[in-house]
Formats: structure tokens, sequence, C-alpha cells
């Protein structure tokens, strides 16, 4: 415990070119052995997303996982979906049969049942578990202020992805 709060790795930097999967497991072991217990990862990681490289955190970590089928019980393991997005490559990645799709600039992200159902099995498959402890939308579909604009200004409107929506119950 660091300051009454437990401790938790985010890995949204795992996965990039000069991390090996190596790596990632000695980190991981680190972290767990140094008493952490939670996990934090997402479809789209490592960042910056990129098509060669996307989902590769999550590989990394199931990987670590499928070595030692008992540290699954040891963390609490959290994964997101990506929320809007124009590449059809993130989309793409999120099952086989939609890889001939990656390069389909119209084939967008968004936080919909259908895709919110993909992404998940994406994830699962990657993180070679049958279940996540706690799943979460990365990016919601409707304007926030990011990346240093610290002021919310309502006037901006949505994103430009996401129809005008007077309700933003996605799920039903």
């Amino acid at each position: 415990q660091v300051g009454g709060h437990a401790v938790h790795i985010g890995h949204h930097d795992m996965g990039r070119p000069e991390h090996r999967v190596e790596e990632a497991h000695r980190q991981l072991d680190f972290f767990v052995e140094a008493g952490g217990t939670f996990v934090d990862t997402a479809e789209l990681y490592p960042v910056p997303p990129a098509a060669d490289v996307i989902g590769r955190t999550e590989t990394y970590i199931g990987t670590w996982l499928a070595a030692k089928p008992e540290r699954r019980k040891q963390i609490v393991l959290a994964s997101k979906v990506a929320g809007p997005r124009a590449e059809g490559w993130l989309r793409a990645n999120r099952k086989p049969e939609l890889k001939h799709k990656a390069d389909d600039g119209s084939f967008n992200t968004a936080v919909t049942p259908e895709q919110i159902n993909e992404a998940i099995e994406g994830s699962l498959a990657r993180l070679q578990t049958d279940y996540l402890d706690l799943y979460q939308i990365h990016w919601p579909e409707r304007y926030v202020s990011l990346f240093g604009n610290s002021i919310f200004t309502p006037s901006v409107g949505g994103h430009a992805l996401v129809p005008d929506k007077k309700d933003f119950a996605s799920i039903e």
C-alpha cells in the first residue's frame, strides 16, 4: 500500500518494439513479488497505438498468465474497450475474421453492444483467460477535454465519429 491505496501496474507502453516479451514477464514477476495485485491494460495498448503493435500488451500479459496459471488468481485484471476511433486496424484486431478490414478507414470503433462484445472477446483471447475483474470504456462517445485541455467546453459538441445523441445510453 502506498498512501492508503493499493499499488497497481498499468502497461500502456509494454509491447512497443523496444520492449521484448521477456522483459514484460520480468516486470510482471517483480510487480507481483513486491505485493502488487492490480494489472491494468487495454485493447489498444501499447501507446501510441499502431497497427503493427495493437493488442501486444494484452498478449504479453496473456503469455505470462499462461506460463503459470495460478497467477490469474493472484491478480485483479482490468482491461478496456477503446471507444470511438477512425482507424480500421483497431477493430480488425479484435477477431481473425475481421483482419481483412484493417486498411478500411470507415471500419470505425464505437461503444455499442456489438463492439463491446467483439472487444472483450479479443481481450480475453489475448490475455488467455476466461474472465476479467474489471472492464471499462477507454474513450467515451462524447466530447471530453483531453491532453492538456483542462477546461470542459460544452459548446464543442460530440466526437466526430459519434452521431449527435440526446441520450448517451449505448447499452440497454
